[in-house]
């Protein structure tokens, strides 16, 4: 079950600190899965964003009946629109900084679909934040809360390519692991833990529920594997205990 918001207190979200860095130089992606449930509690509704303390940064954000995405805190902001609000359905969002430039690229599909929808967008390019922490279910804005779900955030400090992007967009953990920095599932409840390498485990702000279902993605790439003995080792291990036959009397 994923992590559930209640936006219309504007209290409920999670979010993680770590080391900050300066954005006009770094490459950083971040993703994750996310499905609305009502556009009317807020004007502006946010289910995840990686930002400076009190600063927009990187985002995805529901407005006016629209999904949109944006670029704040490095000279003029800037946003790209991507869909329309379609309430109840799951969407995959991804954002791409690449380093030593202005550019960011946004990536997005349906759950229906198996291909990626890209859009670009870029300003000045001039710093004026340091991106420390990722805010989830709601913006560093405590009037932008989320009214849905939010599942399998994912966050490098590099730039992934569109080919690496869609092959993450179909499992709940990464398939690729350098520079790899954090991974939030969000399925199990009151399990806000970085199950990657940083370990910037995420503090819950007033409450987050396990209500509903997931997106269907897969957990991993690849399933269990059953290691099947051969015709030598298996004279030594056999795969089964053997079978005593007894003989009964009648």
């Amino acid at each position: 079950m994923p992590a559930q918001f209640d936006g219309s207190g504007n209290a409920n979200d999670l979010n993680s600190s770590f080391t900050g860095f300066n954005i006009a130089t770094n490459g950083i992606t971040i993703m994750g899965w996310a499905r609305q449930d009502n556009t009317t509690d807020n004007t502006f509704m946010t289910p995840f964003e990686i930002a400076g303390t009190t600063s927009h940064f990187l985002y995805v954000q529901e407005t006016a009946g629209n999904i949109d995405a944006y670029m704040d805190g490095q000279g003029t902001g800037t946003s790209v629109s991507l869909h329309a609000a379609d309430t109840g359905s799951w969407y995959f969002y991804a954002l791409v900084k690449e380093a030593g430039n202005n550019t960011v690229q946004v990536y997005h599909r349906a759950l229906t679909a198996l291909t990626l929808t890209n859009n670009s967008m870029s300003n000045n390019g001039s710093s004026t934040i340091t991106v420390d922490h990722i805010q989830i279910g709601q913006s560093v804005f405590a009037d932008e809360g989320w009214t849905g779900a939010v599942a399998a955030v994912k966050y490098w400090d590099r730039p992934l390519t569109a080919a690496e992007i869609l092959t993450e967009s179909f499992t709940y953990l990464p398939h690729r692991f350098a520079d790899l920095q954090s991974i939030y599932p969000l399925l199990v409840d009151q399990d806000w833990s970085d199950y990657g390498p940083a370990g910037n485990d995420l503090t819950e702000a007033g409450t987050v529920t396990h209500t509903s279902e997931g997106p269907p993605i897969s957990w991993a790439a690849a399933g269990p594997r059953l290691f099947v003995p051969t015709p030598v080792s298996a004279a030594v291990y056999p795969p089964f205990p053997r079978r005593q036959n007894t003989l009964v009397r009648m």
